[in-house]
């Protein structure tokens, strides 16, 4: 992705929404498009501060470091000796 552009420059944000529209593959009708442009703008302050934050998220275990919990999609077998499923 781009960067957010410097100031408020129209021909630069418009530039830069085009660029992500194309990015992102999306058809976005001529009706809407400045309404999308204008929801897209408004977003660029809180996009950059959550870009700058540097928040890093926790890692998920796999499901091979995750502790076995009862019920978690085995049943045992009525005789308890395993068996086929």
């Amino acid at each position: 992705m781009s960067q957010p552009s410097d100031g408020d420059d129209p021909a630069v944000l418009r530039a830069q929404f085009d660029a992500e529209v194309r990015a992102a593959d999306l058809t976005v009708p001529e009706a809407d498009r400045e309404h999308l442009f204008a929801m897209w703008a408004e977003h660029l302050p809180l996009r950059e501060s959550l870009r700058t934050a540097g928040v890093t998220l926790e890692e998920e275990p796999s499901f091979t470091q995750k502790p076995a919990r009862l019920g978690a999609g085995v049943t045992p077998s009525a005789g308890g000796h395993g068996g086929a499923l």
